[in-house]
């Protein structure tokens, strides 16, 4: 199985660096490759298409745990922005790119989105948690 872990998030706004945090706790492993964006963009459709299951890892302010679940199209609006939601990416990559793989949501808990701040503790025990979860998601 080829898998993409695609971390999302600010590593200059705090918590927002969660999901970098999150893809260091995982070793390397055949097959799994991870990339580190600030934003997803609606270009991600064609890089994305080429995997069996990709994993889109962010920080959550309002959860209260580690989550990991399917990600359902969801079509762009009608004009495009350079910003884009996991949803979107994948319906693009869908029906551009024919992407038949399987796509999943892991939200992480975080405190604070602060400038120029560490993780929290709390980043850092969620990140731990995600790293084991995602792990267990790939087999």
């Amino acid at each position: 199985m080829k898998a993409l872990l695609v971390a999302i998030g600010n590593p200059l706004r705090g918590d927002d660096a969660v999901a970098d945090a999150t893809l260091e706790l995982i070793l390397p492993s055949p097959g799994l490759e991870t990339l580190s964006l600030t934003q997803l963009t609606p270009e991600l459709s064609a890089q994305i298409a080429t995997y069996d299951l990709v994993v889109f890892v962010d920080a959550d302010l309002l959860a209260q745990e580690v989550t990991l679940a399917p990600v359902e199209p969801t079509p762009p609006p009608p004009s495009l922005t350079h910003i884009s939601t996991p949803e979107e990416v994948l319906a693009l990559a869908r029906s551009l790119y024919a992407f038949t793989g399987r796509a999943l949501a892991c939200r992480v808990p975080i405190t604070s989105l602060a400038p120029g701040e560490p993780l929290t503790p709390r980043a850092r025990h969620s990140a731990a948690q995600a790293a084991v979860l995602l792990r267990q998601a790939l087999g």
